[in-house]
């Protein structure tokens, strides 16, 4: 196992039921799973490529916080009821417990870096 991965040699996989035209990419995660880098105790990390028009079904996270930094592209979030435009550089938080959802409303890929931290 390494600690260090570059992007672009992690592969993309279908994202998960809930999602609609959107790659993922396992970079960190606990061990025994898919990650490219695997140990985590709390952390992980998942690069989410979304195609234009695809989204992500709304819903929560008791176990967990994450934030998100867009890579390029641009769309919307929506968190606790609101919705928040994204663009490159924009950085989203999504507390425990709080539904949250992601849309690609442009006519580019939305590139996502998802940070994740699984509570005690």
């Amino acid at each position: 196992m390494s600690n260090i991965v570059n992007i672009e040699d992690v592969p993309k996989q279908p994202g998960l039921k809930i999602a609609h035209k959107l790659m993922d990419q396992q970079v960190l995660g606990p061990e025994g799973g898919t990650h490219a880098i695997t140990g985590a105790e709390k952390t992980y990390i998942i690069v989410q490529t979304y195609e234009p028009g695809g989204s992500h079904d709304s819903h929560a996270h008791e176990d967990s916080e994450q934030a998100f930094l867009v890579l390029s592209g641009e769309g919307q979030m929506h968190i606790g009821g609101k919705v928040y435009p994204i663009k490159k550089g924009s950085v989203a938080y999504a507390p425990p417990n709080v539904e949250h959802s992601t849309e690609n409303t442009g006519s580019e890929p939305l590139v996502m870096m998802l940070i994740g931290v699984k509570l005690d």
